[in-house]
C-alpha cells in the first residue's frame, strides 16, 4: 500500500515553508501529486500487471490493458509466444486475411493498441488465455485520500518533483531546478537498485537454444 496524498501534500508544504494554501491550494498539490507519480513510473517502469483474455475462434486482434506503458512479455495457453515486425510479417508474405489459415497462434504484434495473434487462432484455441505481462501506468490522482501506487521508499522522489512544479508556479526557476536535479539523480540511484534487486539470483535453467538463431514465424518451441 502506498503513502496516501495527504501526506505528501504535508512533506511537499515543509520543503515550500508554507502552511496555508494562499499560494498552492490542495487541489494544485494534488495535481502535482499525480504528475510527480506518473513522471516517475513513466521514468522507472516500476508497476507491473498480468491482463488475461480468452481467445476466439477467428479473432486475431485483442485490445491491450487501458493502463498499459510497456511489454514485458505475452503467453498463449501458459507458453510464450514471440513478437514480429512489420518487416518480418511482409517479407514472410503472410496473408492475414485468410480466415482458413487458422491455428494455434505462435507469433503476435502491436499495432494502435491492439495485439494481433499469428495465425489467427482456430476452433482448437477457442477458450484459451491469452496473458499479457506488461508495465503499466498509475491511475490517476484526483483526492487528498488517495493513495499512491509507487513504494514508500520512493516517496522523496514524488515529493521532489512535486516541490519542483510548485516553484515553477511561484516563477522561482533556480529552486525548480535544484529539486528536479534531486528528483532526477534519486530516480538514476532508483533505477540503478532495480537493476540490482532484477540480476540478483541466477536463472535456474539454461535455455539450449540461442536466441539469436531465431528465425521470425518459426521460433516457437516447447
Amino acid at each position: 500500500m502506498g503513502t496516501a496524498t495527504s501526506v505528501l501534500i504535508t512533506k511537499c508544504r515543509r520543503r515550500l515553508n508554507e502552511t496555508s494554501d494562499n499560494l498552492h491550494t490542495s487541489d494544485d498539490l494534488i495535481a502535482y501529486a499525480d504528475e510527480a507519480q506518473k513522471y516517475f513510473v513513466r521514468e522507472t517502469r516500476c508497476l507491473q500487471g498480468i491482463s488475461s483474455t480468452a481467445v476466439a475462434d477467428g479473432t486475431q486482434g485483442y485490445s491491450l490493458p487501458s493502463d498499459f506503458l510497456a511489454l514485458r512479455r505475452v503467453t498463449f495457453d501458459g507458453k510464450k509466444i514471440f513478437s514480429v515486425s512489420f518487416p518480418e510479417i511482409d517479407e514472410s508474405g503472410t496473408n492475414e486475411t485468410d480466415t482458413s489459415a487458422t491455428g494455434t497462434p505462435k507469433n503476435f504484434y502491436i499495432y494502435n493498441q491492439t495485439v494481433y495473434l499469428i495465425p489467427i487462432p482456430g476452433s482448437s484455441a477457442n477458450g484459451e488465455s491469452l496473458k499479457i505481462y506488461y508495465y503499466k501506468f498509475p491511475a490517476t490522482i484526483d483526492a487528498t485520500t488517495d493513495t499512491l501506487e509507487t513504494d514508500v521508499v520512493y516517496d522523496d522522489i514524488i515529493v521532489a518533483y512535486m516541490t519542483y512544479l510548485a516553484f515553477l508556479k511561484d516563477g522561482e526557476f533556480d529552486m525548480a531546478d535544484y529539486h528536479m536535479s534531486e528528483c532526477n539523480s534519486k530516480i538514476i540511484s532508483a533505477k540503478r537498485q532495480m537493476s540490482t534487486d532484477k540480476l540478483s539470483r541466477m536463472p535456474r535453467f539454461r535455455a539450449f537454444r540461442d536466441w539469436r538463431s531465431v528465425e521470425p514465424f518459426d521460433n516457437y518451441y516447447n
